[in-house]
């Protein structure tokens, strides 16, 4: 059917299709709950977080440990010329320290700046998680570090509550979990 031959209808229904292509991706997945997010694992486990506030991903190299202090901090990294905290996210989420390898990523995470960094065996990519695609057990977040675990996906992503993250007091100097 050539463009002559349409009726208005068909008209309207095609230029609303092609103004909703138009719209930037990100307004897109606004409409749709969605959020970009880093996807990365710690041995078995796969997790991700919201790119919102992921700063900078770069190797482990550098990475000093900091006797006497919780088994969840990892040691600390120079990152843009200022020295963070890293934190081993499998020990934090209630699990054992993990071994610290040379391939070993450091997500530097933050909401206007770098705040602390997150340790990660590997960063397998960036990847749109629809809101509707996480399943949530509220009843269970607060147990065993679970607080900073939104939910799963479909995929067993454990998706992370990066706000829960970067808002927990004992993740900062004076906080009660660092204090000795």
């Amino acid at each position: 059917m050539s463009l002559e031959n349409m009726n208005r209808a068909d008209e309207a229904i095609l230029d609303e299709r092609a103004r909703i292509l138009a719209r930037p991706i990100l307004e897109r997945q606004k409409d749709r709950g969605e959020h970009d997010c880093v996807i990365f694992t710690i041995k078995p486990e796969a997790y991700a977080i919201d790119c919102r506030y992921v700063r900078r991903i770069t190797r482990s190299a550098g990475m000093a440990p900091i006797p006497g202090t919780p088994p969840f901090v990892a040691g600390v990294i120079r990152v843009r010329e200022e020295i963070h905290s890293v934190f081993d996210l499998r020990a934090l989420l209630g699990g054992q320290r993990q071994a610290i390898t040379n391939d070993a990523k450091i997500i530097a995470l933050g909401e206007q700046r770098i705040e602390f960094c997150l340790l990660a065996d590997e960063v397998t990519g960036i990847t749109a998680i629809a809101a509707l695609d996480i399943h949530t057990r509220n009843s269970d977040r607060e147990r065993d570090g679970k607080k900073f675990i939104h939910g799963v996906t479909n995929n067993a992503i454990l998706v992370l509550d990066t706000l829960a993250l970067l808002r927990d007091p004992n993740l900062y100097i004076g906080g009660d979990a660092t204090r000795t």
